[in-house]
């Protein structure tokens, strides 16, 4: 009697054994689950900036666009936000002749439509605090980071007047949404896309803990079954 409650007890013990290490498992598991959407998260999302352009016929076209380093020039961010610019270097820097087929195309002066007045031509834009600014240097002089707001308009030069012809206020937050597509990164893809979360962390737990419970209770089974200690 004395030896059949010994080895109940032991059992027992190695019962008790086993499921602190399925639960010590089933944390560790846990743990793990769910800090690896946040490193995935963390590694995916790019830097984003917005990118605002005004055709002749007032059309405005706006995209988020992302890059993984800490800053790019306004001219990648035109071509990683998939405008297809015609340019020049040139005194100035970087000159956008065309963009998306509109403007000075290839074998023209790339301000074509400047030799005179009026001088109709792409100018370049930075939106700041107190709103858009003329930036009067090339694109690839000017370097853009995390949250910018780059713009472009096709239409006649105002010095004098540079509110009349700037384009429209779209904000950062108005431009690359949590629901936007994020363009120059893998080919324009929307932004919750990118979180890089994939299953569910408790599911994955489960199924790892599963099978490690259910091998815990055989083994304690087959202990019994055989009266080894």
């Amino acid at each position: 009697m004395r030896e059949r409650n010994a080895v109940i007890g032991r059992d027992y013990f190695n019962l008790g054994k086993a499921r602190v290490v399925a639960m010590l498992l089933l944390a560790l598991i846990l743990g793990m689950g769910q800090a690896a959407p946040v490193a995935a998260q963390n590694d995916s999302t790019p830097n984003r900036a917005g990118l605002v352009v005004v055709h002749e016929d007032g059309s405005v076209v706006s995209r988020c666009v992302g890059f993984d380093e800490e800053s790019i020039s306004g001219y990648d961010l035109l071509v990683r936000g998939g405008f297809a610019p015609r340019a020049e270097v040139t005194g100035m820097g970087t000159s956008v002749c065309s963009l998306e087929g509109q403007g000075c195309g290839e074998g023209e002066n790339c301000f074509c439509q400047c030799m005179s007045s009026p001088c109709i031509y792409w100018t370049y834009w930075q939106l700041g605090p107190e709103g858009w600014r003329y930036f009067n240097m090339g694109a690839s002089a000017n370097q853009v980071s995390d949250g910018a707001v780059q713009g472009w308009r096709w239409g006649e030069s105002k010095p004098n007047a540079p509110a009349e012809i700037a384009p429209p206020t779209m904000t950062f937050a108005d431009i690359c949404a949590a629901d936007a597509v994020v363009y120059g990164i893998e080919d324009a893809i929307p932004a919750a896309s990118r979180t890089g979360v994939g299953a569910e962390p408790w599911l994955v737990a489960l199924v790892v803990a599963v099978p490690l419970l259910l091998g815990a209770g055989w083994w304690l089974l087959q202990r019994r079954r055989g009266g080894q200690p």
